[in-house]
Protein backbone atom coordinates (compact mmCIF):
# COMPACT_ATOMS: atom_id res chain seq x y z
CA UNK A 1 0.00 0.00 0.00
CA UNK A 2 2.88 2.30 0.65
CA UNK A 3 4.53 1.39 -2.31
CA UNK A 4 1.30 2.29 -4.35
CA UNK A 5 1.51 5.64 -2.23
CA UNK A 6 4.79 6.20 -2.86
CA UNK A 7 4.48 5.52 -7.02
CA UNK A 8 1.35 7.52 -7.14
CA UNK A 9 3.34 10.81 -5.15
CA UNK A 10 6.02 10.41 -7.62
CA UNK A 11 4.29 10.61 -10.98
CA UNK A 12 2.26 13.31 -9.78
CA UNK A 13 5.53 14.69 -9.44
CA UNK A 14 6.55 14.25 -12.27
CA UNK A 15 3.49 15.47 -14.14
CA UNK A 16 4.18 18.64 -12.53
CA UNK A 17 7.79 18.64 -13.48
CA UNK A 18 6.17 17.94 -17.13
CA UNK A 19 3.94 20.86 -16.72
CA UNK A 20 6.91 22.56 -15.23
CA UNK A 21 9.31 21.89 -18.16
CA UNK A 22 5.73 22.69 -20.94
CA UNK A 23 5.36 25.66 -19.26
CA UNK A 24 9.13 27.24 -19.19
CA UNK A 25 9.62 26.08 -22.89
CA UNK A 26 6.53 27.87 -24.01
CA UNK A 27 7.83 30.89 -21.99
CA UNK A 28 11.05 30.56 -23.77
CA UNK A 29 9.03 30.15 -27.08
CA UNK A 30 7.58 33.07 -26.55
CA UNK A 31 10.14 35.18 -25.79
CA UNK A 32 12.10 34.13 -29.22
CA UNK A 33 8.86 35.13 -31.28
CA UNK A 34 8.87 38.12 -29.59
CA UNK A 35 12.62 39.00 -29.84
CA UNK A 36 12.26 38.29 -33.86
CA UNK A 37 9.45 40.13 -33.82
CA UNK A 38 11.06 42.91 -32.94
CA UNK A 39 14.22 42.15 -35.24
CA UNK A 40 11.79 42.31 -37.77
CA UNK A 41 10.41 45.69 -37.08
CA UNK A 42 13.43 47.10 -36.64
CA UNK A 43 14.76 45.48 -39.70
CA UNK A 44 11.64 47.07 -41.70
CA UNK A 45 12.33 51.01 -39.89
CA UNK A 46 15.96 50.50 -41.05
CA UNK A 47 14.83 49.50 -44.75
CA UNK A 48 12.21 52.25 -44.42
CA UNK A 49 15.28 55.13 -43.63
CA UNK A 50 17.30 53.82 -46.03
CA UNK A 51 15.80 54.43 -49.37
CA UNK A 52 18.56 56.17 -51.21
CA UNK A 53 20.91 52.97 -51.21
CA UNK A 54 23.00 53.19 -47.96
CA UNK A 55 23.13 56.88 -47.26
CA UNK A 56 22.06 58.09 -44.28
CA UNK A 57 19.45 60.70 -44.40
CA UNK A 58 20.31 64.22 -43.22
CA UNK A 59 19.68 65.65 -39.61
CA UNK A 60 15.93 67.23 -39.65
CA UNK A 61 17.65 70.44 -39.12
CA UNK A 62 19.11 70.39 -42.43
CA UNK A 63 15.67 70.05 -44.31
CA UNK A 64 13.26 71.57 -41.93
CA UNK A 65 14.38 74.67 -40.53
CA UNK A 66 13.78 75.31 -36.64
CA UNK A 67 10.66 77.76 -36.29
CA UNK A 68 12.86 79.70 -33.50
CA UNK A 69 15.20 80.71 -36.40
CA UNK A 70 12.10 81.77 -38.72
CA UNK A 71 11.16 84.07 -36.13
CA UNK A 72 14.59 85.24 -35.24
CA UNK A 73 14.66 86.46 -38.91
CA UNK A 74 11.31 87.89 -38.91
CA UNK A 75 12.17 89.89 -35.89
CA UNK A 76 15.32 91.27 -37.95
CA UNK A 77 13.87 92.17 -40.83
CA UNK A 78 10.84 93.75 -38.88
CA UNK A 79 13.09 95.95 -36.95
CA UNK A 80 15.37 96.90 -40.28
CA UNK A 81 11.72 98.23 -41.22
CA UNK A 82 11.02 99.99 -38.72
CA UNK A 83 14.35 101.57 -38.56
CA UNK A 84 13.95 102.27 -42.66
CA UNK A 85 10.76 103.87 -42.05
CA UNK A 86 12.01 105.95 -38.93
CA UNK A 87 15.13 107.75 -40.89
CA UNK A 88 12.70 108.55 -43.94
CA UNK A 89 10.34 110.20 -41.13
CA UNK A 90 12.86 111.70 -39.74
CA UNK A 91 14.18 113.10 -43.62
CA UNK A 92 10.94 114.29 -44.30
CA UNK A 93 10.15 116.00 -41.05
CA UNK A 94 13.77 118.07 -41.47
CA UNK A 95 13.10 118.95 -45.04
CA UNK A 96 9.46 119.91 -43.57
CA UNK A 97 11.06 122.43 -40.79
CA UNK A 98 13.87 123.66 -42.78
CA UNK A 99 12.10 124.40 -45.62
CA UNK A 100 9.79 127.22 -43.24
CA UNK A 101 13.06 128.80 -42.01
Amino acid sequence: MKLRRERIHEEKAHQADEKDVMKNAMREQKKLEREQTRRSRSQLKADKLDLSGGDPLPPREASHSAEREKWTQLFYKTLFFLFFCLMLSMIFWGYKHLSEL
